[in-house]
């Protein structure tokens, strides 16, 4: 699917540039190298920030995204975790 592929491809994008914020124009030309429209891009940065994946910010009138990591996990919430998957 055309809009995944796209979608997945920003999401890489934005998480090699952590912990630096991306441009919204960088993604856009990001976009166009590897042949994708660019006038999709900010659709799929906006599905990526409501997903929590990333984060949005407004810096010099320009808009930035930044990946937000995962958190990391204490080794008694990773066994919680795992036992709550077990057991469902």
């Amino acid at each position: 699917m055309f809009n995944s592929s796209l979608k997945y491809a920003i999401l890489q994008k934005v998480k090699d540039e952590y912990p630096n914020w991306l441009g919204g124009i960088k993604a856009e030309e990001y976009a166009l190298k590897n042949g994708f429209k660019p006038s999709n891009v900010s659709r799929r940065l906006r599905e990526l920030c409501n997903e929590g994946l990333i984060e949005r910010r407004i810096f010099e009138g320009h808009v930035e995204y930044r990946y937000i990591p995962p958190p990391v996990l204490t080794r008694e919430q990773e066994e919680r975790r795992l036992l709550e998957f077990a057991t469902r």
